[in-house]
């Protein structure tokens, strides 16, 4: 018999695990949000599954793994519906902190460091005040659906280090500025400010954790 290494096997499960969760809060979403195309709805399923994939395959069977597949479960339909819809659902966003800190508990055990859980509750802090802060003295730049979701990204990112948190931000102005000059090159007329936040959040929240520094 041949044996299957436990990254390998981890590259199979884990993804398979996402799409059945991810099916989960489809019919969730579909339940609350029925205005949601069934097809949109089905691709943040599959678009999560594939970032479990990719989460998986460069970081392996490992807590920061299971904290950043956590996020890309329930970040996907949400960066799916802001671009869809332009509105981040406050109950989907409960969810996602929900999802996000019983993963985050669940890698502190596994990992034996509390000093980690700490930190990514610090960097949620952070984020808060800072996307807060945008949201209170730039009127009209960011919505509060924006701001909540950035605490979760606070988590993700504060639980693989300050450097992290740093680069998180930084990557996820960068996608947004990226977002908005596709946008504006296929000449679709809209303000930064009218610019989905949640897709940026997303990518570069992933992006500051899967690319290698």
């Amino acid at each position: 018999m041949i044996a299957i290494p436990v990254p390998d096997l981890a590259i199979l499960v884990w993804p398979s695990i996402a799409l059945v969760v991810g099916a989960l809060f489809a019919m969730l979403v579909r339940r609350h949000e029925p205005e949601i195309p069934s097809a949109h709805v089905a691709t943040g399923v599959l678009g999560a599954g594939g970032l479990v994939a990719l989460d998986v395959w460069r970081l392996g069977a490992t807590p920061e793994a299971l904290v950043l597949s956590a996020f890309a479960v329930i970040a996907t339909p949400l960066a799916l519906i802001d671009l869809r819809m332009g509105k981040l659902p406050n109950w989907l966003v409960v969810l996602s902190y929900a999802v996000t800190l019983g993963a985050l508990l669940a890698a502190t055990l596994w990992s034996a460091h509390p000093e980690r859980l700490v930190r990514s509750l610090l960097g949620a802090a952070l984020f808060l005040l800072f996307y807060g802060a945008l949201y209170m003295f730039l009127r009209g730049q960011l919505g509060g659906g924006d701001v909540k979701l950035a605490g979760v990204s606070g988590v993700v990112l504060g639980w693989q280090g300050w450097p992290t948190i740093v680069g998180g931000l930084l990557a996820i102005w960068l996608v947004g500025s990226l977002l908005y000059a596709s946008e504006t090159a296929v000449g679709h007329k809209r303000s930064m400010s009218g610019l989905p936040h949640g897709p940026a959040v997303l990518l570069g929240t992933v992006a500051a954790i899967l690319i290698p520094s």
